[in-house]
This record gives C-alpha cells, structure tokens and sequence, in this order.
C-alpha cells in the first residue's frame, strides 16, 4: 500500500491495517496468522513547522504504516519543494528506513527514481529527504472520461517502468510493492516524465525470500508461494499496465483472485483485442524468466520496439494541459 498519492487517505480509510509480511522476516510465524499495522500518520509536523530547522513542511502528502510523508521548502536551497518521508524509530524495527537509503544511494543519478537529497535521524524520527516527482498514475488516470490511456501512451509508460524496475535489479533490490500510487507522472519541460517512488516495501534481490502478499497487483506467482524474485516487479507492473488500457483481467465474479490470475496466465492472449496483444507477449516472455538468476531481457526490449506499428515506446507520452492540469491521453 503506498503512502505517496496525493488521494492516498481515502484509499486507507476503510483499510485501516497492512495484512502484508514476508515470512522470512517472521519464520517462526504460523501460515494462518497475519500481522496487523495500524495507520498511525505522524501529526507533530503541520503546516509551517520545520524538519530538523531546515526543511519547512508545505502540507502531509500520504501515509502508510511505516511512514508519512510531507512536501517541504529547503530553506538552506531558495525554498525548492521536496518530499520529507519521516519514520518513527518506534515504528522502524525491520530496517526499512536503512534499506531505503542503501537503494536510494545507488539510484542517485539513474533516470525514473527519485533522487535523495539528504537523510538524518532526529530524537524521535527518521527523515529522508528527496526530489518532488508529481502526482500519481491513478491520479492521472482518473481524470479520463473512460479511466483508461491510449494504446501507445500504456506503450510508453509500461517502456519507463520496465526500464526503471530493470535499473533497480541491476543495483541489487526488488521493489515488492508496484501500484497505480507508486508511479508518478510530472511535467518536466514539454515532457511527461515517469517516476517509481516508495522503496518501503523494497528488499535486496539475494536472498530472495518468500513473501505473504495476496493483493491484486501481487504477482501470480507469488501468491502461488514462489519466492520474490525480479519477474514479480514486471509482472506487477504489467497488471498495473492492463488496468491503464482498461483490460479486464481478472474475472473475479465466479472464481477467487489466484484462480482468476491463473487464468489469465495460462492465456494471456484471449484477454487483449488485437491491437493490445503485445501486452500478452510481454506476459509470456516474463512468467518465462527463472527465478534464481537475472535474465538477459533482449527479448523485452526487442518486443517494446515492435509492439505497435508505428508508434516507439521511446517516443514521448502524448498529453494536454486543461485548466493548467495535465490530461494524459
């Protein structure tokens, strides 16, 4: 569960609790037990305070079970509008916020992340802070009629999340945890620029561990027991992707969620019209990859390429400014 979406809080409401945890963090725990986390945001830092007598908070932007997260000024930078995402130590036993930063150290300078500008620990708290990357895709998402993006808009934005998911397994980490509200979309210049944003739920890739994640964007091969390996993130994210196209995937009606993503794993193809089948190719090509090593993905980049006719997954992602609000198409 993200805690980044600007429209996060009615999302969490009616979930009060994050039923997730990975057994390798907890062995001794019986299958049939969850672990419950109360959303608790941290409220001591309202508008107009400061973070460590720097970073002045503008307004609370999400939270999550581990973390809330802030837009601020950096007073010590012509006040640039960053993002705060503040911890508390109580809060932090598993090494979440050590692990963040690690990931976000070896992603300074790699294009689709966020940026860290600085990390410190106060009495009670801990801080990272990094770049500003927009709102988020289900933000976006939701101000189209139909709620869906264009065949080669869904192109060019599922292109930037494989490579920066590739860009992430290539430093050593999983993101566990790709969702409509963990991908950003910003303006920069004349472009739209793709963003994967909150490591919280990350992890190295080695070991790899298995995990008791049982949501709709949980890969099928997890909920199946599999451990968590780099497939998972791209099959997530092609789940993500068939939402943007408006591709129902998952016929839950008759059927529960791991049955229903066993359908559509078995054939992939039946649920895209013709002109959305490279999704189903993508598809294939990923339940393909093995599980205990990185997978050379040629294959992946040579289907990107040839995907729609006519359309590049490199070419900029087509949108309109309405009211001085980005529309994608």
């Amino acid at each position: 569960m993200s805690m980044w979406g600007e429209n996060l809080q009615k999302q969490i409401i009616p979930c009060r609790f994050l039923l997730r945890v990975c057994r390798s963090s907890l062995p001794s725990l019986p299958s049939h037990i969850s672990v419950l986390r109360i959303m608790n945001p941290i409220s001591c830092y309202t508008k107009g305070t400061s973070i460590n007598n720097r970073y002045k908070v503008i307004t609370r932007i999400g939270y999550g079970s581990f973390a809330t997260a802030f837009k601020v000024q950096d007073s010590h930078d012509n006040d640039k509008v960053l993002v705060a995402k503040v911890a508390r130590k109580s809060d932090d036993v598993s090494g979440k916020y050590n692990m963040e930063v690690a990931a976000l150290t070896k992603l300074v300078g790699i294009k689709h992340w966020p940026q860290m500008m600085n990390h410190f620990e106060t009495v009670s708290y801990r801080v990272i802070i990094m770049s500003e990357e927009g709102e988020s895709l289900g933000n976006v998402l939701s101000r189209n009629n139909n709620g869906v993006f264009s065949n080669g808009n869904s192109l060019r934005v599922s292109y930037c999340l494989t490579k920066a998911l590739d860009s992430l397994h290539h430093v050593g980490y999983v993101h566990r945890d790709i969702n409509r509200d963990n991908i950003t979309m910003k303006q920069q210049g004349k472009e739209i620029v793709i963003t994967v944003i909150d490591l919280g739920n990350g992890s190295k890739s080695f070991p790899r561990q298995k995990c008791r994640f049982n949501s709709y964007p949980t890969s099928w091969h997890v909920m199946l027991g599999k451990e968590y390996c780099e497939r998972d993130d791209f099959v997530s994210g092609l789940y993500l992707i068939a939402e943007c196209l408006g591709a129902p995937i998952f016929n839950t009606k008759n059927k529960s969620l791991i049955d229903a993503k066993r359908e559509f794993h078995n054939n992939p193809s039946s649920f895209f019209p013709l002109e959305q089948r490279w999704m189903a190719k993508l598809i294939t090509i990923f339940d393909s990859m093995v599980f205990d090593k990185k997978t050379d993905l040629s294959p992946i980049w040579n289907s990107y390429a040839t995907a729609i006719p006519r359309v590049s997954p490199l070419s900029p992602i087509e949108y309109e400014k309405i009211n001085d609000v980005v529309v994608v198409q």
